[in-house]
């Protein structure tokens, strides 16, 4: 009797562990998954944000550099009246406010 009862507690042992055993693998495959995913994320962030930061470094140079409309008469660089849009723009919105203070 105690032969047998001692099989079934180790059998009942043996069934507890195969159990732990299929968890642990799924949690691993969980695991696996998920960090498949955040690599994909991280990449795919970086690629982004290099591009950003290149956008962002190439637009404060060219704030940096503008010309007046017309310079590309004397530097063939420039790409002509179009780069400083936002001089003329802040002008042009001046000269409004000016009329409608003097209505």
């Amino acid at each position: 009797m105690a032969n047998q009862e001692m099989i079934q507690e180790k059998i009942g042992e043996a069934l507890a562990l195969d159990k732990a055993a299929q968890k642990a693998v799924e949690e691993i495959r969980f695991t696996e998954c998920f960090f498949d995913t955040f690599l994909t994320f991280v990449a795919i962030y970086m690629s982004t944000m290099s591009e950003t930061k290149d956008d962002s470094k190439d637009l404060e140079e060219a704030q940096k550099n503008q010309k007046k409309a017309g310079a590309a008469e004397n530097d063939p660089e420039t790409t002509g009246p179009a780069e400083n849009l936002r001089e003329e723009a802040a002008e042009m919105v001046d000269e409004d406010s000016d009329e409608k203070d003097s209505v």
